[in-house]
């Protein structure tokens, strides 16, 4: 049976290590509090603590187990309580302690954020050009993590996440004032990145991968965000006039490498309520 373990069960890594756990792989994970271990545990999941520090110590029997896996899959954002600074050192100290321990491969969930704003068709061949702290943290971690390990990785570089409790009409009803209004919206439900994730699992790769996961839906902000709060009956929301007046090319990020590579198709709609 092959194992997984997935550093960071948290909105994707859960549900991710609980469909991997029905298609029978062999499935642990970790947590950095003890109260969270307890909770993944009690849904029959094998969980460890970890907390993600530089500190790695394989004395430990239960890191070691960890880490001790066919395939390592890290999902950690890079704003988590690690902060942006560190964020490349422990993704890439991560990824040795996994290759030092046996692992085959690894599985990283990167973001699109690392792109930028480009004003053409954004593919995994585009150059890259963060235009913010956590892009260029994401960034970072990419290539330590290339840069540290000799065992195949596969980078998914996943679109703006949504789903279940993460819903564009919640967000129009914390917000009023919204950004970029001709730029385009490149999103991906929650469930079609676990089973785009689960797919490079089970595929059969040797070499590096990228892969943008972000659904084939790509209307402009302003006409996003309008048609959610009218579908909603909410406040339309705000966009600066000039702005919006201003001819700028709507570029997107194109998802579909994936659908080619792996039997994977993407079920989720951007406007799902």
């Amino acid at each position: 049976m092959e194992k997984v373990s997935i550093v960071g069960l948290g909105w994707v890594g859960l549900p991710l290590a609980e469909k991997l756990q029905k298609d029978g792989y062999d499935v642990q994970g970790s947590k950095a509090s003890t109260e969270g271990v307890e909770e993944v545990k009690a849904l029959g999941l094998n969980c460890q603590l970890l907390n993600t520090t530089l500190d790695l110590s394989l004395r430990n029997p239960n890191i070691k187990a960890l880490f001790s896996c066919d395939t390592l899959v890290i999902t950690l954002p890079p704003n988590g309580h690690h902060g942006l600074k560190k964020y490349a050192s422990i993704v890439a100290a991560l990824a040795k302690t996994a290759e030092y321990c046996g692992a085959k491969r690894i599985v990283f969930t990167s973001s699109i954020s690392v792109y930028g704003k480009q004003a053409n068709i954004v593919t995994e061949q585009s150059y890259c050009e963060p235009i913010n702290d956590s892009g260029d943290a994401v960034l970072a971690a990419e290539e330590a993590l290339l840069a540290a390990v000799k065992i195949p990785v596969a980078i998914v570089r996943l679109g703006g996440l949504f789903g279940d409790d993460r819903l564009p009409q919640n967000w129009l009803q914390k917000k009023t004032h919204f950004d970029y209004p001709n730029h385009s919206i490149n999103m991906v439900h929650r469930v079609d990145a676990v089973n785009a994730i689960a797919a490079i699992i089970a595929g059969d790769w040797t070499e590096k991968q990228i892969y943008n996961v972000v659904v084939a839906m790509h209307p402009t902000r302003y006409e996003y965000y309008n048609k959610v709060a009218v579908d909603h009956r909410l406040p339309l929301p705000i966009f600066d006039e000039a702005e919006l007046a201003r001819p700028t090319r709507a570029s997107y990020v194109d998802g579909s490498k994936i659908t080619r590579d792996f039997p994977f198709q993407y079920q989720g709609s951007i406007y799902e309520v």
